[in-house]
């Protein structure tokens, strides 16, 4: 089997991220002292609701501020009891459609491995 170096972990729900894909990824990075990158693709800005008066407004989160608010949430998740010992790097981009950015980080990190 080959040595892995990379393990790319694909996030799409950076509220919700799987806990046994982070184990399943920790467990391979552990057992080939492989380094996780968390990635998630930014393809539109986040929208949040905000309480004016009785109801809740929606408001669009500029791109801009939406991508440090993904890499805040995957640096949140990089710190998480279940990657513990491992070597984590979290990285957010801009780009669209979601599965081609990810080829593309895959080409540049030349991971060995995607976990999505």
């Amino acid at each position: 089997m080959k040595k892995l170096r990379r393990i790319l972990v694909a996030i799409s729900d950076l509220e919700n991220a799987h806990g046994s894909v982070l184990r399943r990824a920790a467990a391979l990075a552990r057992a080939t002292d492989a380094q996780v990158e968390l990635f998630h693709a930014v393809t539109a800005p986040f929208m949040e609701s905000w309480p004016v008066g009785r109801q809740l407004m929606p408001l669009q989160i500029p791109l801009a501020d939406s991508l440090i608010l993904a890499q805040t949430n995957l640096e949140r998740i990089a710190r998480s009891m279940l990657l513990r010992g491992c070597r984590v790097r979290p990285g957010a981009v801009a780009d669209k459609p979601a599965h081609e950015a990810i080829v593309r980080r895959v080409i540049a990190t030349r991971a060995d491995l995607v976990i999505t």
